[in-house]
């Protein structure tokens, strides 16, 4: 693509229309991503202190429309959402742990 005036700006509309991945798509993923910490013995109470210490370092962010991304006050907000479904798999994992059959054991 050559140069010009809008090249620039030709090339991010191109690339947003071209995304491979979506926010629901990255947002699904995160939930597959904290059902396997909790059943993996992880708390995943944890995930809000880590999305809470992403935003306090992180600077300005691109609007919502523009990542590909959820911003982390909603990543934060959907872990809260989710908590009911996921303790329970944690608790079960320590249980587990303490009898000898957790990942974290071999």
């Amino acid at each position: 693509m050559g140069g010009g005036r809008y090249a620039d700006d030709f090339r991010v509309g191109r690339n947003l229309l071209t995304l491979k991945f979506s926010r629901q798509d990255v947002g699904e993923a995160n939930i597959v991503g904290l059902d396997i910490a909790a059943r993996s013995g992880y708390d995943p109470r944890l995930g809000i202190t880590l999305w809470k210490k992403m935003n306090d370092s992180a600077g300005s962010s691109p609007p919502a429309w523009f990542s590909t991304h959820p911003a982390g006050k909603d990543r934060i907000r959907e872990i809260e959402r989710r908590l009911p479904e996921v303790i329970p798999l944690f608790e079960q994992s320590k249980k587990n742990r303490q009898r000898g059959e957790g990942p974290h054991d071999e």
